[in-house]
């Protein structure tokens, strides 16, 4: 068989992280198949390139959503009839609408079937934006297969868009984080550097600055911190000023508070240093309101280091008893949490245990996720075959 991914999107975070996965194990899990892959240069995709695997690199982040659109149903239907593609696999929310053979869409994007929060969080041309894309997402994925992380996604997508729920199908990430390009080394300046603050309860916040990630109330427990005189808790966060204004906003309001005792910024954090700062760390602080899977939750599961996050229904779907949970609208339940573990090492090390034990027995390899993107693009590609051969 023939199959096009288009890995387009997938240029950041758990979606980059994803894409490499995948991309990387095709030519083991599916030798006699044939892939082509669509992705944006300089992100490590052309390494997946051999004999099985051929990478074209298209430049996607300059164009507008009306050139994305375009590229979509024009460009990508054009490759995949003089490809001869027997199936398309688009692992990036928008799907192609009109491309003439099966097609599998990998929905990851928290914000389509969590209005309410999108709403709250979204300024009013992204909310906009959102709900064009929304418009196109629900005509598009007529007659087409979707795939979602979790059974709570896949639930909220069906009542959001109101399709057959077998056309809906949960294939989760891996708990094999060495997909993620993470690798045995010794340990880097970022998990140095937390190291350092030595019998400080330390925390890590693994995140770039989205307005869904919460950031914004770190502050607030921050300043209570300063007001109660914690003086023994210290948040790491990852953020860069390249994430945009309201990243540098907020590195900014944290100097202008004087939060720095509390609040430290290391900078963007290389993927092969995540389990060393992980494992470095007490816990990992994740006040997030959106997310489809959550990566930095197995990543800390894998590294050992204690789940402290927000309860909503996508955390508790990952993580179960494996994390202690708070009110992430409220600075002092957060509070409340951050100091019941810090004074109880014994509930930090039976959460810790119950995360290993969890990647362990209920998340797969990446060669088996990768398997399984292949088994649902081959039944899709061959139920099409014999309907035509039956036409």
């Amino acid at each position: 068989m023939r199959y096009i991914l288009n890995a387009l999107p997938l240029r950041s975070g758990g979606g980059l992280s994803l894409g490499l996965s995948v991309v990387k194990n095709l030519s083991q899990v599916a030798p006699d198949d044939r892939f082509l892959i669509l992705a944006s240069p300089g992100f490590g995709y052309e390494d997946a390139a051999d004999s099985t695997v051929e990478v074209r690199t298209v430049s996607w982040p300059e164009l507008s959503s009306i050139q994305r659109v375009s590229l979509l149903n024009r460009l990508i239907p054009r490759l995949c009839r003089e490809w001869r593609a027997d199936a398309l696999f688009t692992m990036g929310n928008l799907p192609s609408v009109r491309v003439g053979i099966p097609q599998l869409v990998l929905f990851h994007k928290s914000h389509y079937v969590y209005p309410d929060v999108s709403n709250e969080v979204l300024d009013r041309r992204s909310r906009l934006k959102l709900t064009l894309e929304s418009v196109y997402l629900r005509y598009g994925i007529r007659g087409k297969t979707v795939a979602v992380q979790t059974e709570v996604i896949r639930k909220r997508f069906i009542e959001t868009f109101r399709v057959d729920p077998r056309n809906v199908v949960v294939i989760p990430s891996a708990g094999d984080l060495s997909g993620f390009g993470h690798k045995e080394k010794s340990e880097g300046p970022h998990a140095s550097f937390i190291r350092s603050f030595g019998n400080k309860f330390k925390m890590v916040y693994l995140t770039r600055y989205y307005p869904h990630k919460n950031l914004e109330i770190l502050l607030e427990v921050a300043k209570l911190a300063k007001r109660e005189s914690i003086s023994d808790i210290v948040i790491f966060t990852t953020i860069d000023e390249q994430d945009g204004v309201k990243a540098r906003q907020f590195l900014r309001q944290v100097q202008e508070k004087s939060l720095e005792d509390v609040l430290v910024n290391v900078g963007r954090v290389p993927q092969e240093d995540v389990p060393n700062c992980l494992a470095t760390a007490d816990a990992l602080l994740m006040p997030t309101l959106l997310e489809s899977f959550g990566l930095p939750y197995l990543e800390a599961m894998v590294s050992g280091c204690a789940i402290l996050t927000s309860d909503r229904d996508f955390s508790r779907n990952v993580c179960q008893d494996a994390a202690l949970y708070f009110d992430p609208l409220d600075a002092h339940d957060i509070m409340r949490i951050i100091l019941y573990a810090r004074d109880n090492p014994d509930i930090r090390a039976r959460v810790t245990r119950i995360g290993k034990r969890r990647v362990r027995h209920s998340w797969p390899t990446w060669a088996e996720v990768t398997r399984s993107y292949v088994s649902v693009l081959h039944d899709l590609a061959s139920s099409s075959s014999n309907c035509n051969r039956q036409l």
